[in-house]
């Protein structure tokens, strides 16, 4: 029987966006080389906890990401009341942009951060098992 890998490994493909980045020196793109670190997760089972371990790590990052995306959305809101929006440049703007691309990859940092201490502490709790039983 053929072993299947784990989807979220298929995630590391979208590092290959990454790397055209790096060709083309686009730092947004380059962003992407974050991705590969879901290819460590091609040969581990996606049983239950696994998906438990997903599911926990996504809501916290998404969490994250609306707190930080208001506080943007905030920020720009002062800069439009106070009518300083009219003396922002067009780099001012493409910062803005890039904020908001850089507060996704906090929230992605933040899953990936959650999902390798979640599976650390399974981990950890196999091995106390382990250790208990052993006479």
């Amino acid at each position: 029987m053929k072993k299947r890998s784990n989807p979220i490994s298929y995630l590391g493909w979208l590092g290959i966006v990454g790397v055209i980045g790096i060709n083309t020196g686009d730092f947004m793109l380059q962003l992407f080389l974050i991705y590969f670190i879901f290819f460590t997760y091609r040969n581990m089972p996606a049983d239950e906890l696994f998906w438990l371990n997903i599911r926990k790590s996504a809501t916290r990052a998404f969490i994250l990401e609306i707190i930080l995306n208001s506080v943007m959305i905030i920020l720009i809101t002062i800069l439009e009341k106070y009518n300083i929006s009219s003396a922002i440049t067009s780099a001012i703007r493409i910062s803005i942009i890039r904020g908001f691309g850089i507060i996704f990859l906090i929230a992605l940092l933040f899953f990936i951060v959650m999902l390798a201490w979640y599976g650390k502490q399974e981990r950890k709790s196999v091995e106390d098992i382990y250790d208990n039983n052993k006479y």
